[in-house]
């Protein structure tokens, strides 16, 4: 179920068999409030500006705004010039245009980065995603992080390393282990020269460009590592169970990108959308990754689908009963 499709499919179908009609090329430039109270939206659709009133209440779930370059640089310079990993269309204008109509916004600077591909190429290795058995180099062919670190910490060690590129390294075991998808990835970034394999740990340096001899030393002090369960970097190694020892071995080069925002719209255990002073908006509610609160400044990976469906799914019901 790539980036979602798998879900997105079964409530599209749910919506059918319901006969609930799904509008799309509609965009949304504001909240209707009558009072104190959201009783629909303005959006422009088929270049006309046309206002949808709800029977009960608007739910807000248009995403985080990963896609905003603009601003994600503006909250976060360090940012400047990155890529993104998620969907496009993760713009954010409806966390701002919910906070013109009286929503409380906050934690908009935590902003968690992941690996993703090198600039001005596309394809995601994923070789990283497996962190029990996966290691980072830099441009010298030296590991400098523990990979099993939270994301925050994986990118400010990224950042500082020379270029801000580094490389993914798995083996044969690693690379068996991902997904058909993330394996289509990496063979076709290898076809376009930013992926590399090969049977030989010194010609895969030559084909990365980074010193053969580091590149050996490192693996196989990450190998002794894994044996010993002893971190050169002083953690624990508990997450790092497999050696790199299987050929061919596989390497991506990459560099960090924007992958989740955890900022956006404040709201309550209710799902409903809070003013500044904390008090519910009547008729408003919001689930997903355009609120903020659930993960706290570092989201775990793999939670955005319980943000999404656990408040997603409290956001329906209690718009339904018309809480």
């Amino acid at each position: 179920m790539s980036h979602g499709r798998g879900y997105v499919a079964a409530l599209s179908e749910q919506c059918r068999a319901k006969d609930i009609p799904i509008l799309t090329n509609v965009q949304v430039v504001g909240l209707i409030k009558e009072g104190s109270r959201v009783i629909g939206v303005e959006a422009r659709f088929k270049n006309q500006l046309k206002k949808f009133y709800a029977d009960k209440a608007v739910i807000i779930a248009s995403g985080g705004f990963s896609a905003n370059k603009a601003l994600y640089t503006k909250l976060d310079p360090r940012l400047e010039g990155m890529t993104f990993t998620g969907a496009s269309s993760a713009t954010g204008e409806m966390i701002g245009i919910a906070e013109k109509a009286g929503a409380a916004v906050s934690d908009m600077e935590y902003i968690q980065c992941n690996l993703g591909p090198d600039v001005g190429y596309s394809h995601r290795s994923g070789y990283h995603l497996d962190v029990t058995r996966h290691v980072l180099v830099n441009i010298h062919g030296k590991r400098f992080v523990a990979e099993d670190g939270a994301r925050d910490y994986l990118r400010d060690a990224v950042l500082q390393q020379p270029n801000k590129i580094v490389y993914s390294i798995v083996d044969k075991n690693g690379f068996q282990n991902l997904s058909s998808l993330f394996q289509q990835a990496g063979i076709l970034g290898e076809i376009e020269g930013e992926h590399f394999e090969n049977n030989d740990l010194a010609e895969l340096a030559k084909k990365m460009k980074v010193p053969p001899e580091n590149l050996v030393n490192t693996i196989k002090e990450y190998n002794q590592a894994v044996e010993t369960k002893k971190d050169p970097y002083g953690r624990e190694v508990w997450m790092l169970t497999q050696k790199i020892e299987t050929p061919p071995f596989y390497a991506a080069r990459v560099r960090m990108a924007v992958h989740y925002t955890m900022g956006g719209i404040v709201i309550n255990e209710n799902a409903q959308v809070l003013t500044k002073e904390r008090e519910p908006i009547k008729g408003l509610y919001a689930a997903g990754e355009v609120t903020t609160g659930v993960h706290g400044s570092n989201r775990v990976g793999g939670n955005g689908l319980l943000d999404a469906f656990v408040f997603g799914r409290i956001a329906g019901e209690n718009a339904a009963v018309g809480l």
